[in-house]
């Protein structure tokens, strides 16, 4: 089946072996059924499956919405429905306008089509359904996809369940000779027995085949002769999760290093999907710390490690790997130590609606490797924190710069830094004091709110003139941050910028509703775009 990427979501140009499933779905079981389920493990198509659905009848539905990797959408019941609000469409159009209690309101009554794609957790089998109550429409259908059957029923009685099978033979050879030899229907001849073993070796898994053909495009006969080798060695890894795991980490071993790198970044935090950091951020930044960033991007591209989509809600390009790929990643990454990203997380029974619930926080460091349940989980490479007046109990202080000085001494491998400061409280020995940060720092978005000065000069002792919070406030040092690509100070009580000129790597600089903004340099040796809000 040939399919053109095209609005409202992008699909693969290539599918083959669902078109009787689909059929079928379209057909009977979307008529016959207020809730679909898409069940199988990962790397079999079901979120490719969803979105076909999704563009052939979205446009029957007055509202609609299709919600990729729910799991990793966190926060509270009405903060995750608010994210699914803010992708709601209406006759194909966006909705706009903030959001409030009544919002949900405008589909009550109305013919609503909601899919969720990779349901992993209770909570939000529990939250579609509330909305599908809410909703109350017959004609309105909700789909969703994960890989536990149990999971899915818990959608109720009416749910039908649609298990994805692996590709048959045929599909199988088909799909990946359309990525191994784009435009032709066969190998050539002399190809075609390492290529069948390849197949085989693949198990009709739609993601191992794509992966494996376009990896193995263009390469010599004697380096595909290899791959039926190490596919055989994964064989005898028990269970088809971790079969599966196996025969794609094949895409991983076969990187250079420098690609392994940014594949790790990518598979292990999501920061670059979210404000503040964008694509062209990271490719700064890569292109800093390993050089040629686009161009090394470009190879995970072409093997289908990774994609880049756009945002229609937002207008924002972002980083799309697929679940099991970024599974992958994380994996391998806590393995080796080289990059894990961290930030707050808040378990499920502390978002109930008592205001006060407590908070878990994946505190405290140790020798910059986090360990969580006893599971050394790596060196933190990324990490969006806030430090607020639970994680002030945590630590057991009531000073955030105090915090801060004993968390910057352990992060001794961390590139990408999100922080922001919610208390005003500063102790004595810090209003003296200059609190250094990590001098790895690449990417960092600063929010002080209005709690705290920013230095890029000497540091300890600088004075701000006519600004008397500067007494009562802490101050974060950057002067030692040579390593910084892109510097955001948000809300800062002052910004001495006198060393902005030893910050050599430093492209882009905004500054943003901060007060006293000082000691700006009379030139600059390089080129730096500036942004002032």
């Amino acid at each position: 089946m040939q399919l053109e990427k095209k609005w409202p979501l992008l699909v693969p140009e290539v599918i083959v072996g669902v078109d009787g499933l689909l059929t079928e779905i379209l057909e009977k079981h979307i008529r016959d059924h207020k809730f679909i389920g898409l069940c199988r493990t990962g790397g079999v198509g079901k979120t490719t499956l969803a979105k076909l659905i999704f563009n052939k009848i979205y446009s029957k539905f007055e509202f609609s919405c299709f919600i990729e990797e729910i799991s990793h959408i966190p926060g509270t019941n009405d903060e995750v429905k608010k994210r699914v609000w803010e992708r709601m469409f209406r006759r194909g159009v966006p909705v706009c306008g903030s959001f409030g209690a009544d919002e949900w309101y405008q589909v009550r009554g109305r013919s609503l089509f909601v899919v969720f794609d990779d349901v992993q957790d209770t909570h939000h089998v529990k939250l579609l359904q509330e909305i599908a109550h809410d909703n109350g429409m017959r004609e309105s259908r909700f789909i969703v996809t994960g890989r536990d059957k149990n999971r899915l029923r818990d959608c109720g009685q009416e749910i039908h369940i649609c298990p994805l099978d692996r590709l048959e033979n045929e599909d199988a050879n088909k799909l990946f000779i359309t990525h191994a030899f784009p435009g032709q229907q066969e190998p050539p001849k002399s190809w075609r027995p390492v290529a069948k073993q390849v197949v085989d070796g693949c198990e009709g898994l739609p993601l191992t085949l794509d992966l494996m053909g376009k990896w193995l495009r263009d390469k010599p006969i004697d380096y595909w002769e290899e791959i039926p080798i190490a596919l055989r060695e994964c064989d005898p890894v028990i269970g088809l999760e971790e079969k599966v795991w196996a025969k794609l980490q094949l895409s991983y071993d076969t990187l250079p290093g420098t690609e392994k790198h940014i594949f790790l970044d990518i598979a292990s935090f999501s920061v670059f999907r979210e404000v503040p950091f964008s694509i062209d951020d990271a490719l700064q930044a890569w292109t800093s710390i390993y050089g040629r960033g686009r161009n090394r991007l470009q190879t995970l591209e072409d093997m289908s490690l990774v994609r880049i989509d756009h945002d229609e809600v937002d207008d924002r390009r972002y980083f799309y790997m697929h679940e099991h790929l970024k599974n992958i990643g994380q994996k391998i990454a806590r393995l080796e130590g080289m990059s894990f990203s961290l930030s707050e997380v808040r378990t499920w029974s502390t978002l109930g609606s008592d205001p006060g619930a407590e908070v878990q926080y994946q505190y405290p460091f140790d020798d910059q490797v986090i360990f969580q349940g006893g599971q050394e989980l790596g060196k933190i490479v990324a990490h969006r924190v806030s430090i607020t007046k639970i994680s002030m109990q945590v630590y057991g202080q009531t000073c955030a710069f105090c915090i801060m000085r004993e968390v910057w001494s352990k992060l001794t491998a961390i590139r990408y830094l999100d922080l922001s400061v919610r208390v005003s409280d500063c102790c004595q020995y810090c209003m003296t004091r200059g609190c250094p940060l990590p001098n790895t720092l690449v990417l960092f978005h600063l929010n002080l709110n209005k709690n705290g000065n920013v230095v890029i000069s000497g540091g300890v002792g600088t004075n701000f003139p006519n600004d008397t919070a500067s007494t009562t406030t802490g101050t974060l040092v950057l002067t030692g941050c040579t390593a910084l690509v892109k510097l955001d100070l948000v809300e800062c009580v002052n910004v001495d910028l006198g060393g902005l000129n030893e910050l050599k790597r430093l492209q882009r600089l905004q500054i943003i509703g901060c007060g006293t903004v000082g000691n700006w340099p009379t030139s600059f040796k390089r080129d730096l775009t500036c942004n002032f809000h």
